[in-house]
């Protein structure tokens, strides 16, 4: 790989990461999963764009759709599949330029300003670009600013690379 982007990946401290209504987040997904699958793709195209107002109109039949068609099994054992190992342990082998876009954990952001910065300390290569304005769904949320980011690391890293791979 020349390149990853990061965003706000599941970097959570010990402390328990709940959604900005207070439900938990494997809560919240089986609820939004099984309401879409009741109700319908239309209504849950009508309960997105009423909890997200602020997300681009394409936005919703795709992200509708992931949830109707979200495998039950899956969706069963959320939670329960053998513990990954720790982002801590994993990021200090990153070799190749990594950005990772942040928002507001006030908003639903799972990566707050003090873990971007323990990253940043395993990694001191990482960039770290925090959009405000945004939750979880960064790119939805605050798009022109995350395309201006990945584009401007992407930039900066086609450069970098060029100089390695001649």
């Amino acid at each position: 790989m020349r390149c990853a982007i990061l965003e706000d990946p599941g970097f959570r401290t010990s402390q328990a990461w709940t959604s900005p209504s207070g439900e938990s987040p494997r809560d919240a997904i089986r609820r939004n999963v099984a309401e879409a699958k009741k109700d319908g793709r239309k209504a849950a195209i009508a309960r997105g764009r009423a909890a997200r107002p602020s997300w681009a109109e394409e936005e919703f039949e795709p992200w509708a759709d992931a949830k109707i068609q979200l495998s039950e099994q899956f969706l069963g054992t959320l939670g329960q599949a053998l513990p990954a190992p720790e982002w801590r342990e994993l990021l200090p082998r990153v070799t190749c330029p990594l950005l990772l876009v942040t928002s507001d954990p006030e908003r639903g952001s799972i990566v707050t300003p003090e873990v971007a910065e323990a990253a940043r300390e395993l990694l001191p290569t990482l960039r770290v670009v925090r959009l405000r304005g945004a939750g979880h769904n960064i790119r939805r949320e605050q798009f022109d600013g995350f395309v201006g980011a990945v584009r401007e690391f992407l930039a900066a890293t086609a450069g970098a690379a060029a100089g390695r791979l001649c």
